[in-house]
């Protein structure tokens, strides 16, 4: 997947350029969240790319309310009724402020999962 940078300055000298989302920051969780990690894409602190690595699953957390959609790979959501929906490429789910619940998600893949994750207040 092509991830590109828009960049200039003040002597209007604009190009865009590939960027290797491979060589990002990425942040790897502690424990049980060991194989998932995070960006931040630049200044959005609003904005995240998630990697979910090959057979790698959360266990049940909360859920934080904002958009998320797949990019990349297919991803697993288990809600706490033990319900599955399988999120593939270009699919998205929106999770609403008021959602008191927890879910889980998972990779059964043999691919990584990438996702972006645009947290909202509501």
């Amino acid at each position: 997947m092509a991830h590109y940078i828009y960049i200039g300055n003040d002597q209007e000298d604009y190009r865009i350029i590939l960027s290797n989302l491979a060589d990002q920051s990425w942040e790897n969780g502690p424990g049980a969240f060991k194989g998932i990690g995070g960006t931040v894409l630049g200044d959005a602190r609003r904005v995240m790319l998630m990697r979910f690595e090959p057979n790698t699953e959360t266990p049940f957390h909360r859920v934080a309310s904002g958009f998320f959609i797949v990019l990349q790979g297919v991803l697993t959501v288990r809600d706490s009724k033990n319900n599955d929906i399988l999120l593939n490429p270009g699919d998205s789910i929106k999770v609403a402020h008021s959602i008191k619940s927890k879910w889980q998600l998972i990779n059964t893949g043999t691919t990584e999962v990438l996702f972006a994750l645009v947290k909202m207040d509501n």
